[in-house]
């Protein structure tokens, strides 16, 4: 089992002028007083990291807030320079540019600025002078071993039965069995017990380092193995040392308060958000990886929602004059094909009984025996709006009247509390994909009786999930009113003169129930091309 040195050195230097993101122009390769220099050429001052690793040998430089200025990603050198190759990888999570140097030998190296530029000199003896290379005019090279070591070593199985084995050395054995290069943090640790036969080595890599509460990274040439708290720190540390930048996202159609809730998850520790009503716009403050996602969401969510126009009809109708509807809404006489559902308003409801809730395909015809009902006085038509609401927002409707009810505290002081009475409704509609739309519903009919001597507000109220089609009713019903009628008889004169009176007359009271329909139809409201 051969030997690996693996070395990693991680310099970080300040900040310089990182208002924006900068370029990798160019990058050359030449020899000064017998040494290889590779030079970065960039467009501003970058803070980097940089370590080496061996087998193969490779220099690595990581640009922090850097993009790729060049059009190729990988290129191959024979010049005597002892550069084989050059391979460059933007990393869009953590927004840096990794440049990849790999040599011919393990050689020692320093790195310097010149102005933007960042120098490494690699001590390989060069016994004369070659031709300056440069990659902007070169052409780009096909890598023929590309993606991730677990995709270029896949087809090694493991067959392995260890108890309570040391998790550095056993994830070094499987690295070594299998041939690829691994670097481990100090803060590597733990004790694992492992039997398992035959199984993909990447399997068993991932399954040891979970059991262990590790995580790892893959790199083209190499897996790094640390704890979680090392991974957050230097991910946060990167971010750290990323450039703000400040964008106005305009919104069309929502609202930035409403939008700004999916948009906090996403910024990191450093990022601000800010609305602004006024231009129905969002300020936000983070680095450029935060700003692209919180594009893709705004893409996603700044839509046209679709409008629902919602139909409401609501109707007293006599109980004894119910059937002459024409058709009997219960599950048992469906023969017109118009209601679904259990609905029977054919038969009494108590007062505070449950109400009934079915679906009306075809209104028209109902419609019109209302009408028929109602200009004979057998019915009428307590009110009729009309609103339209967003898709998944609340509609709400109210048809009745305020009351206002005084009373006096110990301390002889007159309050009035206000009342509210009638037929008050709540809608949300749902439209799904297919344009079915399901209504989430909410209806009150409350009444007062007494009102002069102490009201008393009798309520009955139902809440339902229907899902109808553009144009179909929902109708709801078992909503009944008791109204009191007294009707006085006798001789004229005679049942006035007081005491007496009542001796000459007859007080008859009669109780009348009605029946209170809600009628709900949705349509969807097409855009007018």
């Amino acid at each position: 089992m051969s030997r690996r040195i693996f070395l990693f050195i991680a310099v970080v230097f300040a900040v310089v002028n990182l208002s924006a993101l900068g370029l990798l122009n160019d990058i050359e390769v030449s020899t000064v007083t017998g040494k290889t220099e590779v030079k970065l050429s960039l467009d501003k001052v970058a803070n980097f990291t940089d370590f080496s690793i061996t087998s193969p040998n490779v220099i690595v430089f990581d640009l922090i807030a850097i993009d790729n200025g060049l059009t190729g990603g990988y290129y191959t050198l024979k010049n005597g320079s002892g550069v084989n190759s050059i391979e460059i990888i933007k990393d869009f999570e953590t927004n840096f540019l990794r440049v990849m140097v790999e040599v011919d030998d393990r050689y020692q190296y320093s790195k310097e600025y010149r102005g933007n530029d960042i120098v490494i000199t690699v001590d390989k003896g060069v016994r004369s002078d070659i031709p300056v290379w440069k990659a902007s005019s070169s052409s780009p090279s096909s890598k023929e071993e590309t993606g991730s070591i677990t995709e270029t070593k896949s087809e090694y199985l493991i067959t392995l039965d260890v108890e309570n084995a040391d998790v550095v050395t056993l994830l070094r054995g499987i690295a070594e069995y299998v041939g690829v290069n691994l670097v481990m943090s100090n803060q590597v640790t733990g004790k694992v017990t492992v039997h398992v036969k035959e199984v993909p080595w990447k399997d068993l890599f991932d399954m040891v380092t979970r059991l262990a509460g590790l995580t790892y990274d893959e790199y083209p040439n190499m897996i790094r193995v640390g704890t979680f708290t090392e991974f957050s720190k230097e991910q946060t540390a990167m971010q750290d040392a990323l450039p703000l930048d400040i964008k106005v996202y305009k919104l069309e159609f929502a609202k930035p308060s409403l939008i700004s809730a999916a948009l906090r998850p996403v910024l990191s520790k450093r990022g601000i958000i800010t609305l602004d009503d006024r231009t129905n716009s969002i300020v936000v403050k983070d680095i450029l990886d935060v700003h692209n996602r919180i594009q893709k969401i705004i893409e996603d969510l700044d839509k046209k929602n679709i409008q629902v126009e919602i139909v409401v009809k609501v109707v007293e109708i006599y109980k004894t004059n119910s059937k002459s509807l024409g058709i009997s809404w219960s599950l048992e006489n469906v023969g017109y094909g118009q209601v679904i559902g259990g609905i029977n308003l054919n038969e009494s409801s108590p007062s505070g009984g449950t109400v009934n809730i079915g679906t009306l395909r075809d209104f028209a015809q109902i419609n019109a025996t209302l009408d028929a009902l109602e200009a004979v006085g057998k019915s009428k038509t307590v009110s009729n709006p009309r609103i339209t609401a967003t898709n998944n927002t609340i509609a709400e409707i109210l048809g009745g009247r305020e009351f206002f009810v005084s009373s006096v505290g110990a301390d002889g002081v007159v309050t009035n509390e206000k009342f509210t009475v009638g037929t008050i409704l709540s809608v949300i509609p749902h439209v799904n994909s297919t344009k079915d739309i399901t209504l989430e519903i909410e209806a009150e009919l409350s009444t007062v009786t007494n009102e002069d001597l102490g009201p008393t507000i009798n309520i009955t109220q139902a809440k339902t999930v229907q899902m109808v089609v553009d144009g179909e009713t929902v109708v709801m019903g078992g909503f009944v009113l008791t109204e009191e009628t007294r009707a006085e008889s006798g001789f004229p004169l005679l049942r006035a003169i007081p005491i007496i009176g009542h001796l000459f007359k007859n007080d008859a009271s009669t109780s009348t129930e009605k029946e209170v329909l809600i009628f709900i139809t949705p349509h969807i409201i097409k855009d007018i091309e």
